[in-house]
């Protein structure tokens, strides 16, 4: 069984994608409530959830601007120690081990998530990789592990490339970006066999396919050291869409390769790029039910209310 040890989040390319990005603040520090009160950066989210899931090394791809900022937050939690005196010791402690697994590389230009993730390709071992795809945070459900570990878990079961899948519903909570289509492992209830993995951006349904089930992906995959490869091939070759290197190309080109399979993620899903969603992120990490309900539509009326004349509010 190989294990996984590596994580990379690509947040250099999702500079502008992130809500609030328009105000001023950096995608990878906008702010979210975990589920103890504590208003954390999304970066803090990411690598938490790779820590949980057993990961050793978190590679974070920055911009040049971003990087000591992010190099600064994990590098010094003493910093923390007045912010946190409320909860003696966890976030400083947090903070200790986070500073021993991430690494900051960056990404000189905006060239697309592909381009990113092979910006990393020098701070990881040789051996199968986590990666972030999109910028998403998870909510596991109850008594199951962290999403992350869930999908490392089928890696570790299928020993193929694994793509974190939901099966389409009605009540389907977040755009897609990427279709999959798969067809279910009658031996291994919950695996898919990836068929073909399209660009997707419809919040309806997609026409059937039979006899392939419409899939999709969560914005985490596990991938093998050859996705660098292909990356870089795509790269050298101009294999590019809008003058950006995607990982869909590399996705499919590996699929071909390897067979990648497609395994299901029992979580709620936060799509980050969306305001509504990205509220809805703050307030389940904070609250639960109809408590989260109410902050939510608080939260949206303060965001879209018309400022009164001469009023000094924010």
């Amino acid at each position: 069984m190989r294990r996984v040890r590596a994580a990379i989040v690509p947040l250099s390319a999702w500079e502008g994608m992130i809500y609030p990005a328009p105000l001023p603040v950096s995608s990878g520090f906008a702010p979210v409530v975990d589920s103890s009160g504590t208003v954390l950066p999304l970066i803090h989210h990411w690598v938490r959830e790779a820590l949980v899931a057993g990961v050793e090394r978190v590679v974070i791809v920055s911009t040049p601007e971003l990087r000591p900022w992010i190099a600064r937050y994990f590098s010094g939690p003493a910093l923390w120690s007045d912010a946190s005196s409320n909860r003696p010791g966890r976030l400083p402690a947090e903070l200790e081990r986070m500073a021993e697994a991430v690494q900051v590389v960056v990404q000189e230009a905006p060239q697309g998530v592909g381009h990113a993730v092979l910006c990393a390709r020098d701070a990881v071992p040789h051996e199968a990789i986590c990666v972030w795809c999109r910028p998403r945070l998870f909510q596991a459900d109850p008594e199951q592990p962290a999403a992350l570990e869930q999908l490392i878990r089928w890696y570790e079961k299928l020993n193929q490339p694994v793509l974190g899948v939901q099966e389409w519903t009605a009540t389907q909570r977040f755009s897609p970006e990427m279709l999959a289509w798969g067809s279910p492992q009658e031996t291994t209830p919950g695996a898919f066999y990836l068929e073909a993995l399209e660009s997707y951006s419809s919040p309806e349904p997609p026409p059937a396919r039979t006899p392939y089930r419409p899939l999709l992906p969560i914005g985490v995959a596990v991938l093998t050291p050859q996705v660098f490869d292909i990356l870089d091939y795509n790269d050298r070759n101009d294999i590019r869409h809008e003058g950006k290197l995607r990982l869909l190309e590399a996705f499919e080109t590996l699929s071909l390769l390897e067979g990648m399979v497609g395994g299901t993620v029992l979580c709620r899903v936060f799509d980050l790029s969306c305001p509504e969603r990205w509220i809805e992120a703050l307030c389940w990490r904070a609250f639960q039910g109809s408590q989260a309900t109410a902050w939510k539509e608080r939260i949206l009326s303060a965001l879209t209310e018309p400022k009164e004349k001469g009023s000094s509010r924010p």
